[in-house]
C-alpha cells in the first residue's frame, strides 16, 4: 500500500485512488475491506497533496512548453504575459524539487523497511508541506 500512496504523491493516483467529486482531492476508494476507516481518513489527507502536486506540475508543463506567438510582435501585450507565465512555471518548478527528493527519499525508507507504519510517511510529507 505504501508504494500506492507514493505514487499517488507524485500525481498518478492508480487504481487504488480516485478524484473526489466534491473536492478535487485524490481519496482512496470507497470500502477496500483490510483498511481501517481511521487508516482511511489518515491516507486520504496524505494524498491530497498529490493532487495538489498534479496540479502545479500540469500548470508547469503547460506553461514551459508554451510557444511564443512570432506572428504577433515581441514587446505584444500577449508575448509578455507569455514570458511571465513561462517564469512563473520554471520557479513554480524549481520550488516543487524539495518535494521530489522527499518522495525518493521515502520510497528508499519505504524499501528498507516494509513495515514503515503510515505516520512515517505523513510525518515526513508534513515536514515539506510546512516549510
Amino acid at each position: 500500500m505504501h508504494h500506492e500512496i507514493l505514487l499517488t504523491l507524485s500525481g498518478c493516483p492508480g487504481d487504488v485512488f480516485m478524484t473526489s467529486r466534491e473536492t478535487g482531492h485524490y481519496e482512496i476508494i470507497p470500502d477496500i475491506p483490510y483498511i481501517h476507516p481511521s487508516e482511511v481518513s489518515l491516507i486520504n489527507g496524505l494524498v491530497s497533496l498529490g493532487s495538489y502536486y498534479k496540479f502545479l506540475i500540469d500548470f508547469v508543463s503547460k506553461q514551459t512548453s508554451a510557444i511564443v506567438n512570432l506572428a504577433t510582435p515581441p514587446d505584444s501585450e500577449e508575448n509578455q504575459l507569455g514570458l511571465y507565465l513561462r517564469a512563473l512555471g520554471f520557479g513554480i518548478n524549481n520550488v516543487l524539487e524539495p518535494y521530489r527528493m522527499r518522495l525518493v527519499e521515502v520510497e528508499q525508507e519505504c524499501i528498507a523497511d516494509p513495515h514503515l507504519p503510515l505516520s512515517h510517511i505523513k510525518h515526513r510529507f508534513e515536514q515539506v508541506h510546512n516549510t
